[in-house]
């Protein structure tokens, strides 16, 4: 399957207003009739305004030929979506004196290439570290097979894999200059949650459990493809491998369904859709200076451009829309079997979000759409 969230669309456009006539149709149908249209087994959507989840449906079923049927409990895989929690981790971290944002690489890990030795913390937010953005690139993909084969080393885990993932991409010198371009890269953000896990002793799932899960109740949360390999019927939507639109077959929950564990930070976050707004919540709320698990000043500071592009420190890409009244925050990701896509309208205090166990085009047109009907229904038709 190789480094698949590598695949994240950072679209920088809202899709177009659908037909008027569709606010007349129940978000039911309106999802089943998109969900069909686009050839995806489930599909889902949800809209947070203020401190409140408006709404949360889904349709379809679990497998392609499948009959059991999504509840809106059901967990999608959200690929590099997750990338934003992991920011926020980094700044309740820095928040706790752990680091700082501009504390360099050299601090916290030893012999590493003097060109990586002044890369900072911010500069791995934001995709400024130089790394590479692609894993399975590196060595020819030898690396990428050392950290997922358990076979080669029985203590590895996912930590271990990470340590051993910085040690060689940081004796190395970088692909650009830190600092000097951006360069959107997986391994940058892998290489930030090694260096929470180096500061703390804790591995990168036990601090976004303890720090980020727990704290805003986001109870569904884990990591890797949802579900179980062991049970005959799932009980989470599979993903899915789609082939050139010839064929469809849905890949159950084992190691084949994710990247390797270590990769992590970079996004193997699953969750229900109602969790996952409570993550964006706090952000909301931080923007309208709400203390949570953050100050006000680090969600200011997460929501906020690098200079000279549109990428935030906090996992996001930063544009300005008329239709937000301002500054919109969104991301979309995918580990080519799922899908997932979001968007937050800071300023009004809303955010929506949309997701398939599909990782195709098709996919990220039907997560379009969904956003796309849900402001228009349950925001902007409530004004």
């Amino acid at each position: 399957m190789g480094e698949s969230f590598v695949v994240v669309i950072l679209r920088l456009s809202f899709v177009s207003l659908l037909t008027a006539g569709c606010a007349s149709v129940s978000l039911q149908n309106n999802l089943q009739q998109i969900r069909k249209k686009y050839k995806v087994s489930a599909l889902g959507g949800a809209l947070l305004a203020g401190d409140e989840i408006k709404v949360v449906e889904v349709v379809g079923t679990r497998t392609y030929r499948g009959t059991e049927a999504v509840t809106r409990e059901d967990r999608f895989h959200l690929g590099s979506c997750a990338k934003a929690m992991t920011a926020t981790l980094a700044a309740v971290l820095i928040e706790e004196g752990k680091l700082k944002w501009k504390t360099p690489l050299y601090k916290i890990f030893s012999g590493i290439h003097q060109t990586h030795r002044l890369t900072t913390i911010e500069e791995l937010s934001a995709h400024r570290g130089g790394l590479l953005g692609n894993l399975i690139k590196f060595d020819n993909g030898r690396l990428l097979k050392r950290i997922a084969n358990k076979k080669l080393d029985p203590k590895l885990d996912p930590k271990r894999g990470r340590q051993i993932l910085v040690k060689q991409l940081l004796s190395r010198p970088p692909k650009f200059k830190p600092g000097g371009r951006f360069l959107y890269s997986n391994a940058g953000y892998v290489v930030l949650g090694a260096a929470l896990e180096q500061v703390t002793g804790l591995a990168w799932e036990e601090l976004m459990k303890s720090k980020i899960f727990e704290p805003l109740k986001m109870v569904s949360c884990g990591f890797g493809a949802p579900g179980s390999e062991n049970l005959e019927v799932p009980v989470e939507p599979w993903g899915h491998e789609d082939f050139n639109s010839i064929r469809t077959e849905s890949v159950p929950p084992d190691f084949f369904a994710d990247n390797p564990p270590a990769l992590g930070p970079a996004g193997n976050i699953h969750c229900s859709l109602s969790d996952w707004l409570k993550f964006l919540r706090a952000h909301v709320q931080g923007h309208f200076g709400t203390k949570n698990i953050l100050k006000p000043e680090s969600y200011k500071k997460l929501h906020a451009s690098y200079p000279g592009q549109d990428y935030t420190y906090g996992g996001w890409i930063r544009v300005q829309r008329a239709w937000a009244g301002g500054p919109a925050l969104t991301h979309a990701g995918s580990n080519t079997l799922f899908y997932a896509n979001s968007w937050v309208a800071l300023n009004k205090g809303v955010a929506i979000v949309a997701a398939t166990n599909h990782g195709n085009r098709a996919a990220m047109k039907a997560t379009d759409e969904v956003i796309d009907i849900l402001w228009k229904k349950y925001y902007e038709g409530t004004k």
